[in-house]
């Protein structure tokens, strides 16, 4: 375990070290409690060296691109294919995604595209804010649809 440790200046106080909240009224200001009215904090990061060879995870089977928000596992109804993903030693053989590994039973491509950070998927008719609210989620199918013929070309099928 290596550190680096330097002094800096409080991020509570902004380095006055008077703290002024919600609930100091005006002219009023208390003691930073953060750095005890120094204005600067000691800053301590604790790490380790660089991993070079990945490290193995126990009792992975998938690995999922992104999760959209919902309990993922094995239980009852679901099994390991209920979420879409790829398996763990595909993944750490470093291959990538599957076509239609998404999570697509659960999720709609825009939904899909936000969390991966992936460019956004726009169809006419998609209503944004809760996704599951969208006046097309009941039929996301149809958007998936539009969405691998937009994203996968036809000898990929």
């Amino acid at each position: 375990m290596k550190k680096i440790e330097k002094k800096i200046r409080c991020n509570a106080c902004g380095g006055t070290g008077i703290y002024k909240g919600f609930a100091e009224g005006e002219g009023f200001g208390i003691v930073c409690r953060r750095c005890d009215g120094t204005g600067n904090i000691d800053f301590v990061l604790k790490y380790n060296d660089p991993v070079t060879t990945p490290i193995v995870r126990k009792n992975i089977v998938t690995v999922l691109e992104c999760n959209v928000g919902i309990r993922v596992g094995i239980d009852g109804e679901f099994t390991k294919d209920s979420f879409g993903g790829m398996p763990y030693q595909d993944w750490l053989a470093g291959k990538s995604f599957p076509e239609k590994s998404e999570t697509r039973e659960y999720s709609c491509p825009a939904q899909w595209c936000q969390c991966t950070g992936k460019p956004s998927f726009s169809q006419a008719g998609c209503t944004y804010g809760m996704f599951s609210r969208c006046n097309n989620y009941s039929t996301k199918n149809k958007c998936w649809e539009i969405y691998d013929k937009e994203n996968f070309s036809p000898e990929e099928k």
